[in-house]
C-alpha cells in the first residue's frame, strides 16, 4: 500500500512539475498574454512577433540583450558569388543582423575559395568568427554549411563542435552539432545551448525529418546534463509536417512564409519548450528590404530563402535550472 502511495506521490509531483514549466513558459514567452488577450484579436486569429532588424532588440528581464539565433538558406552560393564585393558586402551584413546564424548551401571544394568573404565577415562593427567543417583542401564539389558566431556574446565550445558519425550516408548533408552559451553573465548563470545544425534533402523529407528527430534524441542524451538542444534547420517540409515530426518541440516561427517568393515557411528554430524557458516569444523572418537595405535585388539573385531567426534570453531560467537538474539526477 505504501508502494502505491509513494507512486501516487511520484505522479502528482510530475504533473505539478509539467504545469509549473508551462505556466513560467507562458508567461516569458508571451503566450498567456495572447491567450488572455485573444477576445479583442479574433477567436483563433494567430499571434506572431514580428519584430524589427536584429540589433534594435530591446533588453529582456535580466537587462542583457537577448541573443538571436538564426538560420539561412539564401540557395547554393559558389566561388564565383564570392568574387563579387557587392555580395560579399551585403552577405556581411546579413550576418550582423545575428549573434549567431548557420548558413546552408556553400558549394565548393573546400574553404578556400570563401576565404574573402569570411575575412570580410570577420572585419568591421561586430567581427564574426566562423565554423566550417569541411577538408581545407580536396577535388570534390560538394555543399555545405558555415556557421558565423559574434565572440563578444557567444562562447562555442569548439572541441565539442562537428558533424556527426553517419558512415552510412542516412543524411544526404551530415548534421553539425555544437555547444553554446551567452558570454554575459558569468557562466554559472549564462543560458548554455546545443544546437544541432541540418539541412533536408528535398528529394528525402519523411526519412529525413525522422532520422532529425532520432538524432535530437541522442544529442539531448550524449550532451547531458544539456537539456537545451535547439534545432536550426532548413527543412523543406511543411509547418504540418514538421509539427508531427517533432511533437515534444516547438517551431520558433509559425504563419510567416520565408521563401523569397513569399509562398511557405521551410526553415526554423525548434526547441523543447519545458526545457529553454529563455525564449523571449520574439521571432520572425528577416525581410528583403532588410537584407538589401535600399540596393539593387540583383545583388544577391538568386535569393531562395530568407533568414528565419528567434531570440533567447542570455542567462538561465530558475526553472532551466531546476529541470536540468531533474535530467541530471535521471541519466546519472
Amino acid at each position: 500500500m505504501s508502494g502505491i502511495r509513494r507512486f501516487a506521490l511520484f505522479l502528482l509531483f510530475c504533473v505539478g512539475a509539467a504545469g509549473l514549466g508551462y505556466l513560467l513558459w507562458a508567461v516569458q514567452s508571451g503566450t498567456l498574454l495572447s491567450l488572455l488577450t485573444s477576445d479583442s484579436q479574433g477567436a483563433g486569429a494567430p499571434v506572431r512577433a514580428e519584430g524589427p532588424p536584429a540589433r534594435s532588440a530591446s533588453a529582456g528581464a535580466s537587462g542583457m540583450k537577448p541573443l538571436r539565433l538564426a538560420v539561412f538558406y539564401p540557395g547554393p552560393i559558389d566561388p564565383a558569388r564570392v568574387r563579387d564585393p557587392a555580395y560579399v558586402r551585403h552577405f556581411a551584413e546579413i550576418v550582423r543582423h545575428f549573434d549567431l546564424v548557420a548558413v546552408h548551401g556553400f558549394r565548393g571544394p573546400g574553404r578556400g575559395p570563401f576565404l574573402p568573404l569570411l575575412e570580410a565577415v570577420s572585419t568591421g562593427e561586430r567581427s564574426y568568427q566562423s565554423l566550417v567543417f569541411v577538408p581545407p583542401r580536396g577535388p570534390e564539389v560538394r555543399q555545405f554549411p558555415i556557421v558565423f558566431y559574434d565572440p563578444e556574446t557567444l562562447l562555442v565550445d569548439k572541441t565539442r563542435a562537428g558533424p556527426i558519425e553517419d558512415p552510412n550516408r542516412l543524411f544526404r548533408w551530415t548534421p553539425i552539432v555544437i555547444s553554446c552559451a551567452a558570454k554575459k553573465p558569468d557562466l554559472s548563470e549564462a543560458f548554455t545551448f546545443t544546437a544541432v545544425i541540418a539541412r533536408v534533402d528535398p528529394l528525402r523529407i519523411p526519412n529525413e525529418l525522422a532520422l532529425l528527430a532520432d538524432l535530437m534524441r541522442v544529442v539531448l542524451y550524449q550532451h547531458a546534463p544539456e537539456d537545451d538542444v535547439l534545432l536550426l534547420a532548413h527543412l523543406e517540409a511543411t509547418e504540418d509536417a514538421v509539427a508531427e515530426a517533432f511533437p515534444e518541440y516547438l517551431a520558433a516561427v509559425t504563419g510567416v512564409p520565408n521563401s523569397a517568393a513569399g509562398t511557405r515557411l521551410a526553415s526554423n528554430i525548434l526547441f523543447h519548450p519545458m526545457a529553454t524557458c529563455e525564449f523571449t516569444g520574439r521571432s520572425g523572418v528577416l525581410s528583403v528590404d532588410e537584407i538589401l537595405q535600399g540596393a539593387d535585388r540583383r545583388v544577391l539573385e538568386p535569393l531562395h530563402f530568407l533568414p528565419v531567426w528567434a531570440e533567447f534570453l542570455p542567462i538561465e531560467t530558475p526553472f532551466d535550472r531546476f529541470t536540468t537538474a531533474i535530467f541530471d539526477i535521471s541519466v546519472f
